[in-house]
């Protein structure tokens, strides 16, 4: 089985050239656009890793984040955000969502 990537990414452009980088390199990725979808999803298929955007349609990533954390405080979940967070709101992912990392969009899959 391959490894199964959560992307939740409401921009399209960016979530198809991720999407199709990780697809490129052996791994399935789940792709939701909206908070709702990434909840849904990631309650049907439990995947191996979470790649969250914080600016999301209904729920931002932290609100994601901590709705995962209930159930599953294993799974890393590496934030992505386009815009700049305060170090409060950094460490508040780290330490509240226990985020595995940030990346500052915009991404460039090498």
């Amino acid at each position: 089985m391959k490894n199964i990537i959560l992307l939740v990414e409401d921009d399209t452009q960016l979530g198809q050239t991720l999407r199709d980088f990780f697809e490129c390199n052996d791994f399935f990725v789940l792709w939701a656009k909206d908070g709702n979808s990434a909840i849904r999803m990631f309650e049907q298929t439990p995947p191996s890793i979470i790649l969250l955007d914080v600016e999301l349609p209904y729920k931002n990533g932290f609100e994601i984040a901590t709705e995962i954390r209930k159930s599953n405080n294993k799974v890393p979940i590496i934030f992505m955000t386009g815009t700049a967070l305060s170090e409060k709101e950094r460490i508040d992912g780290y330490h509240h969502h226990h985020a595995a990392n940030y990346l500052e969009k915009p991404v460039i899959p090498q």
